[in-house]
């Protein structure tokens, strides 16, 4: 194992005290605080020690307190004997899958497709970092620099609403906006066509051209 994952006794001798009990018993004190250690069954009243396997502060203060090595007391699954006992055991080799012998079950089938409710969703589904910086960043590009044509005479530096050569005929795209900068809702108002006017026609009753009968 290595050292740099143990606590170093500079750092624990200044601050904490020992007072030993018994053999192999002490007690670790800083303040008002203490914590029984016993190096016989590496344990300590913070549970660290046997949790972690690794010495905690108390536990380092009192082998730092006997001139003892740490490491000795350091959880065996952390030794490099330990460790090249994972990989003693071989794989054993395995032929094709072509030489494999037919299972006599039905084979798996996929499972079938079922339409969740409600529309589906078609945007990406976005990371978590994406969403954190939501409101953060705006994706959008800067006009600053940017020069205007105007769609009427093709020149650059202003638009069609201020042209010089605009007709007087042609109306601004434009929509006229209040004092707040909003777009003012354009009004539509009826307009009362008046009747079409028709001359009157006179026509010539049929029953009176014939002439009448002579009695």
């Amino acid at each position: 194992m290595s050292s740099s994952r143990l606590i170093e006794p500079v750092f624990v001798d200044r601050f904490w005290g020992v007072n030993p009990s018994r053999v192999q018993k002490y007690e670790a004190r800083i303040g008002n605080d203490g914590y029984v250690v016993e190096l016989t069954n590496n344990t300590c009243g913070c549970r660290s020690w046997k949790v972690s396997g690794i010495p905690c502060v108390h536990a380092m203060t009192t082998i730092s307190y006997l001139n003892k090595n740490a490491e000795d007391y350091v959880a065996p699954w952390f030794h490099t004997a330990m460790f090249l006992t994972c990989y003693n055991h071989t794989i054993s080799p395995l032929n094709g899958s072509s030489m494999w012998p037919e299972a006599p079950y039905m084979k798996p089938l996929p499972p079938q497709k079922r339409r969740l409710p409600r529309r589906p969703t078609l945007k990406r589904k976005k990371d978590q970092s994406e969403r954190d910086n939501k409101g953060k960043t705006k994706h959008t590009i800067s006009k600053v620099g940017a020069v205007n044509r105007c769609a009427i005479c093709k020149e650059r530096g202003h638009n069609r609403s201020i042209c010089p050569t605009r007709p007087e005929d042609v109306a601004s795209t434009s929509r006229p906006k209040n004092k707040n900068g909003k777009v003012e809702p354009v009004q539509v108002y009826p307009v009362d066509d008046p009747a079409p006017h028709v001359e009157p026609v006179q026509v010539d009753d049929p029953v009176n051209d014939d002439p009448a009968p002579h009695v």
